[in-house]
């Protein structure tokens, strides 16, 4: 029978394409197939910091700003605090799958946030996303130039001010009047 996964053998390469025997047994081990790299020219327990992984938590902050009968916008914002403790605090030493899973939901999460803040806010609004995107830039040059100890401070501001300002962006969307335009904040709400 012909093996469609073997290269011919008239003088060239003969390699057999397998599946990693992790995969098969479905585990998700830390130099797996399923492990995803964390970036960080640092290895080991000198990564993990209490600032930089457990600021994560402050990503529940738009789930208290959302009204208690906007279940599904809480419930994101819960799991992307849960996802971003578990791959910046718990997981941030090695690699592993918790990286792909936060960088995948807090990407979508986060840009939702700002197309919805586009149509639903002032201009400006969004442009204040310079901050975190800032501190984010941040962290990485401090892995060009192997400063762990900024990184974790650049890390922390990071989900700092993109937590508040989504925490404010997820307030002035369920709070902005539709009468007359003026909030608290001022002229914020266009729609």
């Amino acid at each position: 029978m012909y093996n469609m996964w073997k290269l011919p053998e008239k003088g060239r390469l003969t390699h057999e394409i397998t599946v990693p025997e992790k995969i098969n047994r479905g585990k998700f081990e830390k130099n797996s197939y399923w492990a995803i790299n964390n970036n960080l020219p640092w290895k080991g327990e000198q990564t993990r910091s209490l600032i930089a992984g457990g600021s994560g938590i402050l990503y529940t902050l738009p789930a208290l700003a959302s009204p208690s009968t906007a279940r599904v916008e809480q419930t994101a914002w819960v799991i992307q605090a849960i996802l971003s403790v578990w791959a910046d605090y718990f997981h941030v030493h090695h690699n592993h799958v918790a990286h792909g899973i936060d960088f995948v939901w807090a990407t979508n999460i986060t840009i939702l946030t700002i197309i919805r803040s586009a149509i639903w806010l002032e201009w400006w609004f969004v442009i204040i996303s310079v901050v975190p995107i800032g501190f984010r830039i941040g962290t990485e040059n401090c892995k060009q130039s192997n400063n762990l100890a900024l990184w974790h401070w650049l890390h922390f501001g990071w989900h700092v001010t993109g937590s508040l300002q989504c925490t404010l962006a997820v307030y002035l969307l369920y709070n902005c009047p539709l009468e007359d335009n003026i909030s608290f904040f001022g002229e914020i709400c266009i729609r």
